[in-house]
């Protein structure tokens, strides 16, 4: 018998099964990316900010300050202004 254009294929359970388990998987690993990307994003902007704090002599209380506002700030701007509220940093701990 052939498959033509449109013709239903019977798939067993055992093989749906490992295609659901590859697609949650690939899911699961690309949020998993997104995730560490967001974090190292974070991690750098508040470098900057630590940083740019350094350049004009501030204290460490301002440096952590200033490092807190950037690294935080323009993912809670963006969150605010695309309507996405709550913001993402303020429902999960990792942020």
């Amino acid at each position: 018998m052939r498959w033509g254009v449109g013709a239903v294929r019977w798939v067993s359970p055992t093989r749906a099964k490992v295609r659901l388990a590859a697609t949650v998987e690939g899911l699961m690993e690309r949020s998993m990316l997104l995730l560490v990307l967001d974090l190292v994003g974070i991690a750098t902007f508040a470098a900057a900010g630590a940083l740019a704090g350094i350049a004009k002599r501030l204290d460490l209380f301002g440096v952590i300050v200033i490092a807190a506002v950037s690294s935080l700030g323009g993912g809670l701007l963006r969150d605010v202004l695309l309507g996405d509220t709550p913001p993402v940093a303020l429902q999960d701990w990792r942020y």
